[in-house]
């Protein structure tokens, strides 16, 4: 259970019970306005909490400090808790004052936020809470409440709890990279207006106005979706052909037929259409969201596959966009960081269906041969380190240990001494898919700990595994290591790990801990 702290210069306690209510989430909520003592006493409640999180709200009305006083506060607490990680929100002064248009309330609230973006471009380990967008969105009358202030100093209403709350959510799934990986799309009415085997390609909606608009910007916000990093696939019930003459004819359509990992168009319930795209894919389907405009099929979806995450189309087609960034976007894609690894995932899995194609008309080592991996071995660094933090928090079938590394853990652990970080990146003759794989080593004299050893499903079945290991096992014999050890946390989807363990010469007597002598002899 992760565990957040909540600091603020005013009553913020009712967003405690708000983030309990729906999450594994510890809460420390500290007293009215007690956020300097909490970070400067290491007596305090805070430093015995000891949080993966700290949220801190500073209503900037009732602020008179400088905001240098707050990060120097944030500055030593975060030396005594390396791994804790910040949210402070953004700053906003009311928008209405008794000197009425000679105020200066926004250059000074303007001031304080860009003190706060160069302090948060230093420091990997703090994060904006962007409480302005909210308020520009929801409205300031929304999300405070003056009879609440004067009652129990609470600036928030009962809305503004629940929308920070919310927030609050979907910005520690994203820090923790807990964030969905697949985009299923229907076609008519979903992507485009109208039915393509009834009004043709040339007469769908689609373009530079009216409805057209709407699915020209619905595409175009796709389109930045799978540039994150975002897999998009097709399921529809229809005529290929008809759709392909979508694609291939229409010159308003954004949307290209490559930008799709696959397309399953066909009769078929789309329920079993998504179970192929996973079993294709090698993904789990509780990574996946499915976006349809019918009802029905939504229904279906959720009803067979329960894992699945199917959100409500919009009634009023004109909402659609709005819709796709507030219900969809930020609740499951939501993103602190693109790697170089985003950028390039469409391509990757596409290179890896070229593979598949070539190992079913060659014998397996034939295949193997053919494909001339090359690996890159090398330790993770201030370039790898994010990418590095991605995987441990993506991957799960390739999974030693299951441990899950956010940024500033991961970062941390490549300036500890007591660690040996290594990241695998791959090659081969279809092309470079970047950084697949990860060890993380704990060294103790002449033995270690292998902490976390994984590799990106995309790459399993082509020794990889192996290469890797020899890498490392050879690394370490050259650190004067006899002996590693490790501990394997089974589930149904990583029950490859024990057999690798076993297959690699390790032994165990519970199936749990493991351990291998790393001798001379030893492969």
């Amino acid at each position: 259970m992760k565990k957040i702290a909540l600091l603020s210069n005013v009553n913020i306690d009712p967003l405690k019970n708000n983030l309990e209510k729906n999450n594994d989430l510890s809460v420390y909520c500290a007293g009215f306005n007690q956020w300097q003592p909490e970070l400067l006493n290491t007596l305090s409640g805070l430093y015995s909490f000891n949080p993966d999180f700290v949220f801190v709200y500073l209503n900037a009305n009732e602020f008179a400090q400088d905001t240098a006083e707050l990060f120097t506060a944030i500055d030593f607490f975060s030396a005594h808790h390396t791994y804790t990680q910040f949210i402070i929100a953004d700053f906003m002064l009311q928008p209405f004052s008794v000197e009425t248009y000679t105020s200066n309330n926004n250059s000074f609230s303007n001031k304080m936020n860009d003190d706060l973006k160069m302090y948060v471009s230093r420091k990997p380990n703090v994060h904006v809470f962007e409480m302005n967008r909210l308020i520009s969105y929801h409205g300031y009358n929304s999300l405070f409440d003056d009879k609440y202030w004067y009652l129990g100093s609470i600036k928030f209403s009962y809305a503004g709890f629940k929308t920070i709350a919310n927030e609050m959510n979907y910005l520690l799934n994203s820090i923790q990279g807990k964030t969905k990986k697949v985009l299923v799309l229907d076609l008519d009415n979903t992507i485009w207006g109208g039915v393509a085997a009834e009004d043709g390609w040339e007469n769908i909606q689609i373009g530079n106005q009216g409805t057209g608009k709407i699915y020209a910007d619905f595409q175009k916000n796709i389109l930045k979706l799978k540039n994150q990093g975002v897999l998009l696939l097709i399921s529809s019930k229809n005529n290929e052909d008809d759709v392909r003459e979508v694609f291939e004819k229409n010159k308003n359509m954004l949307l290209q037929w490559d930008d799709f990992v696959d397309h399953y168009i066909n009769w078929q319930p789309k329920a079993d259409n998504i179970l192929r795209m996973a079993t294709d894919l090698n993904l789990g389907v509780d990574s996946f969201v499915f976006i349809d405009d019918h009802p029905v099929e939504r229904e279906h979806a959720r009803n067979e596959i329960p894992e699945l995450t199917v959100p409500e189309f919009p009634k009023d087609i004109t909402q659609l966009n709005r819709w796709l960034i507030t219900d969809v976007v930020y609740p499951f894609f939501a993103k602190t960081a693109i790697t170089a690894e985003d950028i390039e995932k469409t391509n990757q899995y596409r290179r890896n269906a070229e593979r598949q194609n070539v190992s079913q008309q060659l014998s397996y080592d034939e295949f193997i041969k053919k494909l001339n991996i090359r690996l890159k071995i090398k330790k993770v660094n201030a370039e790898s380190y994010q990418r590095i933090a991605q995987l441990t928090q993506k991957t799960n079938q390739f999974n030693l240990s299951l441990k899950r590394y956010s940024d500033i853990e991961m970062l941390n652990l490549t300036k500890d001494s007591d660690y040996l970080t290594l990241s695998c990146e791959y090659e081969d003759k279809f092309g470079n898919e970047g950084i697949i794989g990860c060890a993380i080593i704990k060294l103790n004299g002449d033995s270690a700990f292998l902490d976390a050893y994984m590799l990106s499903c995309r790459v399993l079945g082509r020794k990889v595994e192996h290469f890797f290991m020899n890498f490392v096992i050879e690394k370490l014999k050259k650190l004067n290591v006899n002996e590693l050890n490790a501990v394997y946390k089974p589930t149904q989807r990583n029950a490859m790990l024990k057999t690798f363990l076993s297959d690699y010469g390790f032994t165990t007597n519970d199936e749990l801990y493991y351990s291998k002598k790393l001798t001379k002899t030893n492969r």
